[in-house]
């Protein structure tokens, strides 16, 4: 999986193609860079009102960060489960207003929230816009994906 991941973040940083990215639900880790996220530098971004973007979904920070905890309990320490969703709720809210569409709106890190009815509009537009912009010499040969 790595290697075809490589390769698939290779031909999306090399490309010269207009991009634009649309996040319609939960964009996490390595998929919101391999989709075309905002260090691959699309041309346009927009997220749907129910649209999601982190590093780590709320669930698995929550449990990564409680996995680490319980590892660094000391020894006759305990912990119980009661304990560990108190510890984890807040996480998870922290990475839900993290990850919201308004939030990454809001410190620009897309162009714009989409009523998904708008969509075709707004991309029709996008791709006119497109149409009409010098097309990039490559400067890269055939790859073998």
């Amino acid at each position: 999986i790595a290697k075809a991941g490589a390769r698939f973040i290779t031909a999306m940083s090399s490309a010269t193609v207009p991009k634009f990215t649309l996040i319609t639900g939960g964009a996490y880790g390595a998929g919101y860079l391999a989709m075309c996220g905002r260090a691959f530098k699309p041309n346009a971004m927009f997220m749907w009102p129910n649209g999601r973007a982190a590093i780590m979904g709320p669930d698995q920070a929550a449990t990564t960060l409680a996995l680490v905890k319980r590892q660094n309990l000391k020894p006759g320490e305990t912990w119980s489960a009661q304990e560990e969703e108190q510890f984890k709720q807040p996480i998870r809210q922290q990475y839900e207003q993290f990850a919201a569409a308004r939030n990454f709106a809001r410190h620009l890190w897309v162009d714009g929230i989409l009523d998904p009815a708008e969509t075709r509009e707004t991309f029709t537009l996008l791709l006119d816009l497109a149409a009409r912009v010098p097309v990039n010499p490559t400067r890269f040969g055939v790859m073998r994906m």
